[in-house]
């Protein structure tokens, strides 16, 4: 049904995406995993052609759909939840919903409105809310039922599970599986592998722009480094140097100078992080209001937290 191949987008001289291909067919489910900035969101809005590639090829049917603007692609049944839902919060659920099915004559909108409510019922007591008093998986939810309006055949959802609690977005998940096998393929970019793979039968993870892994969720369970490198990304790995993951002995002090570059190497040889999503992009916030990266934020908390001991005794 899609198909891409050897995808590059840049954003001025910076390249976003580079060399990813892909294929999904009727009522596949494909989850894309990575580290923040690695290409995921990129992708979703490039196979939903409101970003064009610099290189690469798109089929869609087996036609090559290149030039084609997003409209076009809606039209043929292509549909982006974005991130963040973007609903209009001073029009009401329904009118909401309505706008997704504006390509639709107007003797079909209300047949289409009740088969939507069906894959989501609990919306069917919101629709005269505004938008903006819904709940956050609600607000999720009637994005995902505005993309549905419109009758696609391809559902591109960027950061599912982005600021919902985890029951809310087992719930959604739920949802997006019915509507799977239903027959409308389904794209997702999330942060929570596990539930990630549960759903999804494919997946694919970004580093850096650069597909690092495509594959069935079961053969990506048993890679247990790409896992890491699809929820922290390489950058967050403090690695230690070669001598130190063979277990060599440390140097006096209990520290270990890098391989000619003068750094010195703590005597813990690597340290993984596992952060719920929330808490990874608050970090990432406070790294970029202080100015720095978010590896030298990390090592700033540590330090700190090393400088007040009694917080190790709580």
């Amino acid at each position: 049904m899609l198909r891409a191949e050897r995808l590059e987008v840049a954003y001025g001289g910076v390249i976003a995406l580079q060399d990813c291909s892909l294929e999904v067919g009727e009522g596949d489910c494909l989850a894309v995993l990575g580290a923040n900035g690695a290409g995921k969101s990129t992708l979703l809005r490039t196979l939903a052609r409101s970003v064009r590639q610099r290189s690469g090829h798109l089929w869609w049917d087996g036609t090559r759909i290149d030039r084609w603007a997003a409209d076009r692609a809606a039209r043929h049944g292509i549909a982006l939840v974005p991130e963040g839902r973007r609903l209009f919060s001073g029009l009401s659920v329904r009118e909401n919903l309505e706008v997704g099915a504006a390509r639709l004559p107007g003797s079909e909108v209300e047949g289409r409105l009740t088969e939507v409510l069906r894959w989501l019922p609990e919306l069917g007591q919101r629709l005269d809310l505004p938008a903006g008093r819904l709940s956050g998986g609600e607000q999720q939810m009637a994005g995902i039922g505005r993309a549905l309006m419109g009758g696609p055949r391809l559902l591109l959802v960027d950061e599912l599970s982005l600021g919902l609690a985890p029951l809310v977005t087992r719930r959604i998940y739920e949802i997006l599986a019915r509507i799977a096998t239903g027959g409308i393929a389904v794209i997702l970019v999330e942060q929570y592998t596990d539930l990630a793979l549960a759903a999804a039968g494919r997946a694919l993870v970004l580093e850096k722009g650069r597909v690092a892994f495509t594959g069935t969720a079961d053969e990506l369970r048993r890679r247990p480094e790409l896992l890491e490198t699809a929820y922290l990304g390489r950058e967050l790995l403090a690695r230690a140097p070669e001598a130190a993951r063979s277990g060599a002995a440390p140097a006096a002090g209990g520290r270990r100078r890098g391989a000619g570059d003068g750094r010195r190497w703590p005597a813990v040889a690597e340290v993984l992080l596992h952060l719920e999503a929330p808490e990874k992009r608050r970090i990432e916030e406070q790294a970029r209001a202080a100015g720095v990266d978010v590896d030298e934020w990390i090592r700033r908390m540590i330090r700190e937290s090393a400088a007040a001991p009694e917080l190790w005794e709580r």
